[in-house]
């Protein structure tokens, strides 16, 4: 039987987790760990101007009685049967980093995701007072391997969206994604090709993102590790962005805690004091950033390489501060701690 030395981690892993949810000696296989179910989510923000606050989001677990049969390809000719869906109640916050890209806030939030019978999703959608105003869709081939990914964001409805992205992965020998081509039917401006370079940050690590930058939208993004503790691999990566006439720079990193598909902490930290990681830096500090909500930041553990996958989207979800003279001395992060239930 797996007793979980690795799932020791399980020590770690469920620290996390709410001590009425699992106890340790409840998880002793990975199939039971990855049977588990998302019951809450805590948003832990520590802004600049605030002492760090908790906000609660509440999550429903909903089970269809009668499966619904779905295409899960792009070409709509391989079919699988959607199963279940979860809904998360998003919370009112004081003061917040993290916004919608519809525009949206106050109160009514919710996000509805759908998953298939092997727990892959097959979408995730953000309603406000039930109107549809985000909705992103994710496409299979017949092995899983996710192909497409659809966003669309609406300002109201039922008029056209306001933006559509239709984003086609396309893999390199190794199964990473080598680029990302974009068509956009709404933005022209915004569609093209993303091409990605990986590199390894230790003899042991896995190939990341890194090497030649990343230019998209005016932006260069350079992956790398550099900002995260001693450099840390792994668990914890980023990036850094320019604007391509060099006028300014912006920093982020992404740390988590992750076991098989289960994350139990995912925190997004806006570097404003690097302690002088990184190197130099040209052009203007700016002010803190922003960050846009996207799926991948509650899904990442359900799909191959979701850590990359979350990076690369942050041509998305990352919205820099405007350049400043004056640079803030205090980094800001938004912290997801995810819980769970058998």
């Amino acid at each position: 039987m797996l007793r979980f030395k690795k799932l020791l981690t399980l020590g770690s892993l469920l620290m996390g987790l709410s001590c009425s949810i699992v106890k340790d000696s409840d998880v002793t296989s990975l199939d039971q760990l990855n049977q588990l179910k998302l019951s809450g989510i805590e948003i832990v923000q520590d802004l600049n101007t605030a002492s760090p606050q908790t906000y609660s989001v509440n999550v429903t677990d909903s089970l269809y009685q009668t499966p619904v049969s779905v295409p899960i390809d792009i070409n709509n000719k391989i079919n699988g049967s959607v199963v279940k869906q979860t809904t998360l109640e998003w919370p009112v916050f004081s003061k917040t980093k993290m916004i919608f890209r519809s525009k949206i806030s106050s109160g009514g939030i919710e996000i509805k995701n759908y998953f298939y019978t092997n727990g892959r999703p097959r979408s995730s959608t953000v309603y406000q007072n039930n109107k549809l105003k985000e909705w992103y869709s994710f496409y299979y081939d017949i092995n899983w391997k996710l192909t497409n990914i659809r966003s669309r964001v609406y300002t109201s409805i039922p008029s056209a969206d306001t933006t559509i992205y239709k984003d086609s992965l396309i893999y390199n020998s190794s199964g990473y994604v080598a680029s990302l081509v974009r068509k956009s039917p709404t933005t022209p401006s915004k569609a093209g090709t993303l091409n990605l370079s990986y590199q390894t940050y230790s003899s042991n690590s896995a190939p990341a993102l890194g090497g030649n930058p990343l230019s998209y939208s005016g932006y260069n993004y350079s992956y790398s590790n550099c900002n995260c503790p001693n450099g840390s691999s792994g668990n914890c990566f980023g990036a850094n962005l320019m604007a391509n006439n060099g006028s300014f720079n912006a920093r982020y990193i992404i740390s988590s805690s992750q076991t098989s598909t289960i994350i139990t902490q995912l925190q997004f930290e806006d570097i404003k004091n690097n302690g002088g990681n990184c190197g130099g830096s040209n052009g203007s500090p700016t002010d803190y950033d922003t960050y846009y909500f996207h799926p991948l930041m509650l899904l990442r553990g359900l799909f191959t390489h979701g850590d990359i996958l979350l990076n690369i989207y942050a041509v998305d979800w990352w919205q820099p501060g405007s350049p400043t003279n004056n640079n803030p001395n205090k980094n800001e992060t938004v912290t997801f701690n995810f819980k769970y239930a058998r």
